[in-house]
């Protein structure tokens, strides 16, 4: 760059006042316009004393959003272990319900023979089954039919009294029970 002459130094710096001035100017109008639009808003010279109050109150301020925050995090943390616990907890126990409902496979034995009265039993469930397979003509039961006629045998033990059953010559006797079906 070649060095500026006097004349030119003189005119760039009454150039660059003019800026400034023109800069200063726009500011100030700004400022008379807001006042315009809003009376109530007046410029204050602030006094060192309202400064300091206005920090400490932005300091206070800051402090106590710091704190909420903290106080957020660590609550989400809490939550966020408390569910992973609960989430824990839950895997367990039904893991030992699985645990119970699944049953092992019992080994295999010999099947043993079936006693002679379940093979009496079986024949009897068959012949039920065969009864009730068959058709059969609808009709009401009679009175007899409701009841089955067991024939029980009976003897006597004590002779000390004299009854009826003590006069027959045999000290056993049979009778006839009906009971209800």
């Amino acid at each position: 760059m070649t060095s500026l002459g006097q004349k030119e130094k003189i005119i760039l710096a009454k150039y660059m006042r003019a800026v400034d001035v023109r800069e200063t100017r726009k500011s100030i109008r700004d400022t008379l316009e807001l006042m315009k639009l809003y009376p109530k808003l007046k410029l204050y010279n602030l006094s060192k004393h309202q400064l300091e109050l206005e920090n400490s109150l932005a300091d206070a301020w800051r402090a106590q959003q710091q704190r909420q925050s903290r106080m957020n995090r660590a609550s989400r943390l809490n939550s966020i272990d408390q569910a992973t616990e609960l989430y824990k907890k839950i895997q367990k126990q039904a893991k030992e319900q699985d645990e119970k409902l699944i049953r092992r496979a019992l080994p295999a034995r010999p099947k043993l023979d079936p006693l002679p009265y379940l093979k009496k039993m079986r024949e009897k469930l068959s012949k039920s089954m065969a009864l009730i397979d068959s058709p059969t003509p609808k009709r009401s039961p009679t009175p007899e039919d409701t009841f089955i006629t067991k024939r029980l045998q009976f003897e006597l033990v004590g002779t000390e009294r004299k009854s009826a059953l003590q006069r027959q010559n045999t000290k056993k006797f049979y009778t006839d029970i009906k009971s209800k079906v």
